[in-house]
């Protein structure tokens, strides 16, 4: 009989994004920094409720770079998908979740604000360029635009529609806005005075 000779070689294990449900979204630092990425820890293991678990990770190596937080509860049983925006620093980070939105600094790794107002969904959140303006859409027809820093946030602008706002963006230039509604229409609004373009 033939004799086989087999070489065996060990490969690199490749890490694990490891997280308590399931991934959501993802994205990088401006300075790439780091990796943030937010799950849905489902009914199975808060009850009725669902919960995002927010984790940041070291780019370089995948390796866990803070400890994961669990927070933005949704006792509504609407399905959610909460997303991830960093501030041009990269220091913090502005999560959308229930009834409002958090803000966290990554040091120390805490919850600085509560962006919250009337108690609708929060169906997104996300900082413009110059990252002295957050604007938060909301289930309840409404774009809001805060202005502020650190743990001081108010809001300027609400932008009113007619059906619930799923997405709102800043232009790069951060004179305009762009919002996306459950009725199949997008709006462009002055960021400036709050009026109306196009839609």
């Amino acid at each position: 009989a033939e004799l086989i000779q087999v070489r065996l070689k060990w490969l690199p294990v490749t890490p694990w994004l490891e997280h308590s449900g399931k991934v959501h979204y993802a994205c990088f630092s401006p300075r790439e920094n780091w990796l943030a990425t937010v799950a849905i820890v489902g009914p199975s293991v808060y009850g009725q409720m669902h919960a995002a678990e927010l984790c940041l990770w070291d780019p370089s190596d995948g390796a866990p770079a803070k400890a994961p937080i669990t927070c933005l509860l949704n006792r509504d049983k609407r399905p959610f998908s909460p997303s991830v925006s960093f501030h041009r620093s990269g220091e913090s980070l502005v999560v959308n979740g229930e009834h409002h939105a958090s803000l966290w600094t990554v040091e120390p790794w805490k919850e600085q604000a509560i962006l919250s107002d009337n108690g609708s969904l929060v169906w997104q959140a996300s900082f413009s360029r110059d990252g002295e303006s957050i604007v938060t859409a909301h289930s309840n027809g409404q774009a809001i635009i805060w202005v502020g820093s650190e743990d001081r946030w108010t809001q300027r602008l609400t932008l009113v529609h007619s059906a619930e706002v799923l997405q709102a963006t800043f232009s790069p230039l951060g004179k305009h806005l762009v919002s996306v509604c459950r009725d199949g229409n997008a709006r462009l609004w002055n960021v400036q005075d709050g009026s109306l373009k196009a839609e």
